[in-house]
């Protein structure tokens, strides 16, 4: 599920806004979230947003770029 940082700040920081975004994209509630980007930054900020609105979120602060480093088998 893809959801952009922009569209949780779209939710106001409302946090029956933001669970109301999740439960449209299909993700069920009480489900652990781990956000990524491209180094981590808006991931984390992502994250906390959501742990506001009383999600279980963590940031993967590795990110593209740990990822992207890993070899083929890793």
């Amino acid at each position: 599920m893809h959801l952009d940082l922009n569209e949780i700040y779209a939710a106001g920081g409302h946090p029956e806004a933001i669970r109301a975004l999740l439960a449209e994209r299909g993700v069920p509630e009480g489900r652990p979230l781990v956000a990524y980007c491209h180094s981590g930054q808006r991931s984390e900020l992502a994250a906390a947003l959501l742990r506001q609105a009383g999600v279980d979120a963590v940031n993967y602060a590795g990110s593209w770029h740990e990822w992207s480093r890993r070899g083929a088998g890793a």
